[in-house]
């Protein structure tokens, strides 16, 4: 009995120490991994436009708030003080499946269609 007892003691050490190696893996592929999608978005928006919707797919994959805000903050033109096309912000959402923003993002360009309906009745 006392040998059965010493084997499943060892046994469950064993394998504690694998579920250690095995997370401490997970960890570290987890930080390399978020520091790919660091470099593959930070790339994309070297490119320039022709390259957001690859780089909203990178964030959307990525789902990490700095790079969020990141490519937020590069769409309201705060990199070139140019704001870019307001569907991709409407995109990047939608991948990333914030879908209360999104509404918002619909909310808004209604408004502003309604707007422009309003002024053009207004001029003729």
């Amino acid at each position: 009995m006392h040998s059965s007892i010493h084997i499943h003691t060892h046994v469950h050490g064993l394998f504690k120490e694998a579920l250690k190696l095995f997370l401490h893996s997970l960890i570290h592929i987890h930080t390399h991994v978020q520091g790919l999608f660091k470099e593959a978005l930070k790339l994309f928006l070297q490119v320039g436009e022709s390259a957001l919707d690859k780089a909203i797919e990178v964030v959307g994959a990525a789902r990490n708030d700095v790079l969020t805000h990141t490519l937020v903050d590069y769409l309201m033109g705060e990199h070139d003080r140019v704001p870019k096309d307001p569907n991709y912000i409407f995109r990047l959402y939608m991948a990333l499946g914030n879908f209360r923003q999104v509404c918002l993002c619909l909310c808004m360009w209604v408004y502003s269609c309604v707007c422009v309906c309003v002024y053009v009745v207004y001029i003729f």
